[in-house]
């Protein structure tokens, strides 16, 4: 009798503890997908900007190249629509960055410290193949989103700055202008020469720039 019930307690535990695995390996499979597709998202995102923003750069080098030309109306006319895109395009990601910022500093917070713990187990901790599989892709898928999303965050400020130095050129080369817009191409450069940056920050606290990228690494 005493057998019977320590078999069917070792059998009790058996099954808690498979019912336990299966309820955790599927919930660690619906928040691989949430996180990986919110990441995917986000990199859309980021890929959308910097297309729009070297699209900006050639408007602006074309602008340049044309501005020997003496035809006052349509530079005119090509830079309003110009300052009008470029406007548009810092206030989109403005907007999207009040969204994103708070995601993007959860999604930092939460991935290095949860590496080191993985990767400690990864050292001093014996563990089945199969786990030791799983915590190892662990480690490596997160810090290869850790690298990439701030890299890619970085390059996507650095290059929308980057226009600075073209507009100042346009300014100076482009004759014929009306006041209005002289004074819209040098507001233009002010915000994009200025120590506020442009781009996608870690909640509050600054935007993701190649300074910001080495500390985050670093960690």
């Amino acid at each position: 009798m005493v057998g019977m019930t320590l078999e069917f307690l070792d059998w009790f535990q058996i099954l808690k503890s498979s019912i336990f695995q299966i309820v955790f390996f599927i919930g660690a499979y619906y928040l691989l997908i949430i996180i990986y597709s919110s990441v995917a998202f986000f990199y859309l995102i980021c890929h959308y900007f910097h297309l729009k923003s070297q699209k900006l750069n050639e408007r602006i080098l074309l602008l340049i190249k044309i501005s020997r030309f003496n035809n006052p109306s349509l530079k005119n006319s090509l830079i309003d629509k110009l300052v009008m895109d470029h406007n548009s395009f810092c206030s989109k990601v403005k907007l999207y960055n009040e969204f994103w910022k708070k995601p993007f500093l959860t999604f930092i917070i939460a991935l290095i410290p949860s590496n080191l713990v993985v990767f400690h187990q990864l050292l001093f901790k014996e563990t089945k193949t199969y786990v030791l599989m799983i915590n190892t892709s662990i480690v490596l898928y997160g810090l290869f989103f850790i690298f990439f999303l701030s890299f890619y965050t970085s390059s996507l400020s650095q290059q929308i700055h980057n226009s600075a130095k073209n507009l100042l050129l346009l300014q100076l080369r482009c004759t014929g202008l009306i006041i209005n817009n002289k004074l819209k191409l040098m507001l233009c450069f002010e915000r994009l020469s200025s120590k506020r940056k442009i781009g996608f920050s870690l909640g509050s606290l600054s935007v993701m720039t190649f300074p910001i990228f080495q500390l985050v690494s670093i960690k």
